[in-house]
């Protein structure tokens, strides 16, 4: 904190028999609120302790820099965050996978009017800075509430990071309206870290508590409690999914619906399911799943409902 008050701080980690095996890991809290702190990692970043950059402080991760495409004996590098990364609006932040990939910049989010403003920005790589308050959306838009992000025709494409930040009390009741959630619908996006919490969510067909309705995207270490209801495929996370994965994540809460319901995921045709549960009461007719309430293909790997 004290270097970084009047210079960029750059922390590179090494890899040899002596010197660990080229991970960064952050177990005390850094504050700062000017320049930028660059984690340079051979390996992994683990980020155990708060990291609390404000005003126009940046913080840049590197990670997988061992190899050209961050891959490392066989295994991509990732950066895993136990504790919330805090930025400013005003701040930076940016990831670069293996030393010779593009350097992402991404947009920072710290309320919930930037957080719908998504809808203008489709494409962009998006960082949640702090805690959401979503309550305020019970009012918006004739009782309505938040306007899902992404649609069939104009789908979420980019990466959503919410860097270990908890998005609460959002509320949807848009109870004639295909592909409900935080997102309504995403195509090739990567969704990870984020959590919501006591969502209120109301859709008709591929509702979820994060996603409504998602085609080879990811979904990884998030969560939603709350409730969610629909008719057909509705999920506590994800309502329908079409070649996606979805792992390290969870949902608990009420889901309701008719058809193709589950306390994790609706509908998945395809892709993957790993180390992840659902708890909480799932109600329907046909094609009910504590996990999930049909997979027709696809795999389910350490997972589990109760």
């Amino acid at each position: 904190s004290n270097q970084l008050t009047n210079n960029d701080v750059e922390i590179q980690s090494v890899n040899g028999a002596t010197d660990g095996n080229g991970d960064i890991f952050v177990n005390d809290s850094v504050s700062w609120g000017a320049n930028t702190l660059t984690l340079n990692a051979e390996r992994d970043i683990h980020v155990n302790e708060s990291l609390n950059a404000s005003g126009t402080a940046g913080l840049a991760l590197k990670y997988g820099q061992g190899s050209i495409d961050g891959v490392i004996s066989g295994t991509e590098a990732q950066y895993r965050v136990t504790a919330p990364i805090n930025l400013a609006s005003t701040g930076s932040f940016s990831t670069q996978l293996g030393s010779g990939g593009s350097v992402i910049d991404y947009t920072i989010i710290t309320d919930v009017t930037a957080l719908q403003a998504i809808n203008s920005g489709l494409t962009g790589n998006y960082v949640l800075g702090a805690d959401i308050d979503a309550s305020a959306t019970a009012g918006w838009n004739g009782g309505a509430g938040f306007n899902p992000l992404g649609s069939t025709s104009n789908s979420f494409r980019g990466v959503f990071d919410g860097l270990g930040h908890v998005i609460s009390d959002l509320f949807i009741d848009r109870a004639n309206t295909f592909y409900v959630g935080l997102f309504g619908f995403t195509g090739g996006a990567t969704l990870r870290q984020v959590g919501l919490e006591n969502v209120d969510i109301t859709g008709r067909e591929s509702v979820g508590g994060l996603v409504g309705g998602m085609v080879r995207s990811s979904v990884s270490q998030s969560y939603a409690t709350g409730a969610v209801t629909g008719t057909h495929y509705v999920g506590g996370l994800v309502g329908s999914s079409s070649e996606g994965r979805v792992s390290q994540s969870y949902a608990t809460g009420a889901v309701t619906g008719d058809n193709f319901v589950g306390g994790l995921v609706g509908d998945q045709a395809g892709g993957s399911i790993s180390q992840s549960y659902a708890i909480g009461a799932v109600t329907g007719d046909n094609f009910v799943g504590g996990l999930v309430g049909f997979k027709p293909d696809g795999s389910i790997s350490q997972s589990f409902a109760t």
